[in-house]
């Protein structure tokens, strides 16, 4: 039986700690030097099981500031009402940014154009953004609008945020409603370099149609770092 590494050994009690607040959120860890001689190890175990819980998302490492610990269920939306990621990324306290944006006009495909109800063919906008949280990449989106409604996101696309702040302020755009198709996916060899991960890690794929006036009007694809977010689900009553 392989002997399980002290860099793992130490990054499963600091997780145990995490998991029952002894080390609570927001908190600083331990400086290096204390864990050195708390656990017996060198610096460089330290070090790398530092690295290992920054990876997984239980703590935040800040250049001479400290190893603070992460609210790994902050970055969660209910889906009992309509948010964009971003937005729910900022109600929680998270400073939101674009790492980067693409924008180009497309032609609809046979899926987009029936999701969308318009012709194959047809012209979209699709917008490419790499989503960061307290700047670091946790979600990929990508969207499809119809021109339409957003005439104008050819000059804007690059100071967009919060796309749904976005339409509402600039277009007037009520969003009623939308459905969502939640699955789960094994990151490509893109997506774990665009996100800062492991190819293979876990992500959620989160496919949206949201609606104005009863319209369909975007699509869009989010790809979503899964051990930094998650979903909630109210429900009531039983089904008869």
């Amino acid at each position: 039986m392989k002997k399980t590494p002290m860099y793992m050994k130490v990054y499963r009690l600091v997780v145990k700690r995490i998991e029952s607040n002894i080390y609570p959120v927001d908190s600083l860890l331990p400086p290096e030097p204390e864990l050195q001689e708390e656990f017996q190890i060198s610096r460089t175990t330290v070090r790398k099981a530092m690295e290992l819980l920054a990876h997984d998302g239980y703590v935040t490492i800040k250049q001479g500031l400290g190893t603070r610990v992460n609210d790994r269920k902050a970055m969660s939306q209910l889906l009992n009402y309509v948010s964009s990621f971003s937005e729910t990324l900022k109600r929680r306290g998270c400073v939101v940014t674009i790492g980067e944006a693409f924008f180009s006009r497309v032609e609809a495909d046979a899926e987009r154009a029936d999701i969308l109800e318009i012709k194959p063919g047809s012209e979209l906008y699709y917008l490419r953004r790499v989503i960061q949280s307290d700047g670091r990449p946790v979600a990929i989106a990508e969207n499809y609008l119809i021109p339409r409604f957003v005439p104008g996101m050819a000059d804007d696309y690059q100071s967009i945020t919060s796309l749904y702040q976005y339409l509402e302020k600039k277009w007037g755009i009520t969003i009623e409603s939308a459905f969502d198709r939640i699955t789960a996916k094994a990151a490509e060899k893109d997506e774990a370099e665009t996100l800062g991960l492991l190819q293979g890690a876990p992500l959620l794929v989160d496919r949206r149609i949201t609606y104005t006036m009863g319209t369909a009007f975007e699509a869009v694809t989010l790809t979503i770092d899964a051990k930094s977010y998650e979903f909630g689900i109210s429900t009531k009553g039983r089904l008869s």
